[in-house]
């Protein structure tokens, strides 16, 4: 009977390739789109301004003409009561022998704002495959902007318009978020040329000043070509599935606002929040301390203000949907997501106020202490390992009490008066 024997052949081969280098795309990558090339920015800003503070609304757009290079187009618009007086020291009646102006004034304002930019690290980030051409990435920038102030004024009044000329070097960071949305921050300084009426000495006057300020912007965004299949990846960015049971807040939105050098203003916050059990509900406790410097022209008068003050509150908070979404499997027990509160509040504050009009000086010296109790409804969320952003509002009131010095007089008040708050914090949380 015979054999058949089998046998087995193994055949070893080797192929050459080009390696290419891998690179997966983590949370930041998704948040900001920093691997998602774009080409045209249309922006809209619904929190913070392109520029000038006295701007009620403002868009941009924006367009690459390389990886390093773009160049921004700003619109800004603006009704304003330029020529009201502040409160508690009111100037008129006025001498006999100033120029009449009227009580109160609105003036339309528009600018038009050119700002070429450098993203001085995007060029190289595109070069080594860390980042797509778009416009998430840190910038130098040279702004120049026009404004004019009093397009809707006619007959007499037109010699109450003005315009002003600026020109500033910036440094900014900005980030795309997500798919339709957009956040920046910047800092500049420069010159500033303004050529019209003067509320300072109600004449026609030009003049060249120095200034430096902050700028704060958050809206929402169209970029082009679109991005249809973005991994938005919310909740890998906004930490859905941690589990935690409390917070330290450290607030760095409020922290520092620069208008010019005599017009800054600061809060340094500090809050701790933790869950009560393994309910939805939860105690948040704050304290502040807070600084203004203001300088200012109106109506024929200087206007001199500085103060500080510090307070804190007490919140107990309800996350009234968080069993919910937990139970759907879209949340872990933590503490993001909407809630309702109750909030006690109390401010201890001290300003001082100089108005000089024509002749007459007006000196008020003020000390407020303030609680408040009332209602509140918000938001809150966890992103990245060390970020939080929490928004509410609300109606509260309760006693305040005023007492201080004006004119060589002494004074107190007391008060209960009810309002509405709110409350906008971007910052650390550990």
């Amino acid at each position: 009977m015979g054999q058949t024997n089998d046998t087995t052949f193994i055949i070893v081969s080797q192929e050459a390739g080009a390696f290419e280098k891998q690179r997966f795309g983590d949370e930041y990558d998704r948040v900001f789109g920093t691997m998602v090339p774009a080409r045209w920015a249309f922006k809209w800003y619904i929190l913070g301004e392109s520029d000038n503070s006295d701007l009620t609304s403002a868009a941009s757009v924006e367009h690459k003409l390389s990886s390093s290079f773009s160049m921004q187009f700003g619109l800004g618009l603006g009704l304003i009561n330029r020529y009201d007086t502040f409160p508690l020291i009111l100037p008129p009646p006025f001498p006999d022998d100033l120029p009449a102006v009227p009580r109160s004034l609105r003036v339309f304002a528009y600018q038009l704002n050119l700002q070429p930019r450098w993203y001085y690290q995007m060029g190289k980030g595109v070069r080594e495959g860390r980042s797509a051409n778009n416009f998430s990435g840190n910038y130098l920038g040279l702004q120049l902007a026009y404004t004019h102030y009093g397009s809707n004024l006619s007959g007499e009044e037109t010699r109450l318009a003005s315009d002003q000329l600026t020109m500033a070097l910036r440094w900014g960071w900005q980030r795309r978020l997500f798919r339709r949305g957009f956040s920046e921050v910047s800092f500049g300084i420069g010159a500033r040329y303004s050529d019209g009426f003067d509320q300072a000495t109600l004449q026609q006057r030009a003049y060249w000043d120095l200034y430096a300020n902050t700028q704060f912007s958050f809206g929402l965004a169209t970029f082009k070509p679109k991005d249809e299949k973005q991994d938005l990846a919310y909740c890998d960015a906004l930490r859905c599935f941690r589990d935690e049971v409390q917070m330290l807040k450290i607030d760095l939105y409020n922290l520092l606002r620069i208008a010019d050098k005599d017009n800054l203003k600061g809060t340094a916050s500090l809050a701790f929040e933790r869950k009560l059990g393994q309910s939805p509900f939860s105690v948040e406790l704050l304290g502040y301390a807070r600084m203004r410097q203001e300088v200012s022209t109106q109506y024929v008068s200087e206007y001199n203000f500085s103060g500080w003050g510090f307070g804190g509150h007490v919140q107990p908070r309800f996350y009234f949907n968080l069993k919910k979404r937990i139970a759907t499997g879209k949340s872990g027990n933590n503490l993001s997501g909407p809630y309702i509160a109750l909030q006690t509040a109390f401010e201890h504050s001290t300003e001082e106020r100089t108005q000089v009009v024509g002749n007459t000086i007006t000196y008020l010296e003020d000390t407020k202490d303030a609680w408040n109790i009332g209602p509140l409804c918000g938001i809150q969320y966890r992103f990245f390992k060390n970020g939080f952003i929490d928004l509410n509002l609300g109606l509260v009131g309760g006693p305040h009490r005023r007492k201080g010095v004006q004119d060589g007089n002494d004074y107190s008040a007391e008060l209960t008066p009810v309002r509405f708050t709110s409350s906008f914090r971007v910052g650390l949380a550990f």
